[in-house]
């Protein structure tokens, strides 16, 4: 049985990356978002949806794969919950509970996405994931947070103005497709991206905090 989230972007983040040491060069494309509504879906440890910080991972590949490189049982993508964690040595302040997760999109897709997300401009952005399992037949659906959920689908929608000039039946710019990246820029891979980014800030740029990525926010 299906739920759905609905998440709002509020940055996006593109990069190139080349990691000779991993076997990983290509595009890196992720978001960060905020749960717009779930009118479906509630959590099994009765903690609020709606306003959690929630982090998009988006890969490229014809056969989705899990961390281990193996096929997913189904589905394109696994999004998980992360209970809020108390300060510590290495965490001084509180962390809040947050999602994450990640999905792929074949070629294409992936490519049309990038060039929406580089071209800017756009009034709206909104990604809707149908994910499960979730218990319940009948709404509201119940997600097990012990559990990760499959992403089934996903829908990302831009929403744009007519351009004052231009005509109407001016052809669109077909989309290039992207070159598949090797299997290291898979799941497994991109988790060694982020921990070989973490270890040279914390190596060469000890003060500095933030992301290195190229952002690109809607207006």
């Amino acid at each position: 049985m299906p739920g759905h989230i609905l998440l709002t972007p509020l940055k996006w983040f593109q990069e190139i990356s080349h990691y000779p040491a991993i076997n990983v060069e290509g595009r890196n494309l992720k978001v960060s978002c905020t749960l717009a509504a779930t009118p479906d879906l509630l959590l099994s440890n009765n903690a609020k949806l709606t306003g959690l910080a929630a982090e998009l991972g988006i890969l490229v590949g014809e056969r989705p794969i899990d961390e281990h490189g193996n096929p997913l049982k189904q589905g394109i993508g696994c999004f998980y919950f992360s209970d809020g964690q108390a300060p510590r040595d290495n965490l001084p302040g509180m962390l809040d509970p947050s999602l994450h997760g990640w999905l792929y999109l074949k070629p294409d897709s992936y490519a049309a996405v990038w060039d929406q997300v580089r071209d800017g401009g756009y009034i709206g952005c909104s990604i809707t994931l149908k994910v499960g399992p979730v218990q319940n037949e009948l709404p509201p659906h119940v997600w097990d947070v012990s559990q990760s959920l499959f992403i089934l689908a996903v829908s990302l929608r831009f929403t744009r103005k007519p351009m004052a000039g231009k005509p109407a039946n001016q052809a669109a710019r077909p989309v290039t497709a992207a070159r598949i990246a090797p299997r290291g820029f898979w799941v497994s891979a991109f988790r060694k991206i982020e921990a070989a980014k973490r270890k040279w800030h914390e190596q060469y740029e000890p003060d500095v905090r933030g992301d290195a990525h190229k952002s690109n926010a809607p207006p």
